[in-house]
């Protein structure tokens, strides 16, 4: 099992910028819940076809969000989507990683979502300053980071919020 620290800043994009994007993949994803409770399984396709499962838990240990992952099969994935269909999203990510090499990771949703453009970060802290790459910045809409209505798990059950 993968268990780290999760640090993430989001922002809502335009459209998809112009850059050398190194990696895409679809991915599939959907949450479980029981009460306050969840567990997210993704699929995750490469461009050459192979596919991953994983099963994710986050949790917080004081102020610290962990993220704790473990593989799945293709089986067990199957049989756990249909316990999500209700609560579950698609988007195509594109990787970007920048000259100081972070990944960043721009995800553009498809279905009851299609149009949705986000941009994710991973940092060591949220303390980290940020200044998003030009092509980013330039088809901005808002930062999102910390907004529980934005959450993909939030987007998953209820779709887009209603305060846009």
């Amino acid at each position: 099992m993968d268990i780290h620290l999760e640090y993430e800043r989001k922002w809502r994009l335009r459209e998809l910028p112009v850059l050398p994007y190194t990696r895409t993949l679809r991915i599939r994803q959907g949450y479980i819940t029981q009460g306050a409770r969840w567990v997210r399984i993704r699929e995750t396709v490469f461009e050459d076809g192979d596919a991953t499962f994983i099963l994710c838990r986050k949790v917080r240990k004081g102020s610290a969000p962990v993220e704790m992952e473990t593989p799945v099969s293709a089986d067990a994935f199957a049989l756990l989507w249909t316990l999500c269909q209700r609560s579950s999203l698609q988007k195509v990510r594109r990787e970007w990683t920048d000259p100081v090499g972070r990944l960043w990771e721009f995800d553009e949703y498809a279905g009851p979502l299609q149009g949705l453009i986000t941009l994710e970060l991973e940092l060591p802290s949220l303390e980290e300053p940020v200044t998003l790459p030009p092509e980013a910045a330039a088809v901005l809409v808002t930062e999102l980071t910390g907004d529980p209505a934005w959450s993909n798990r939030a987007l998953a059950a209820g779709g887009l919020p209603s305060d846009l």
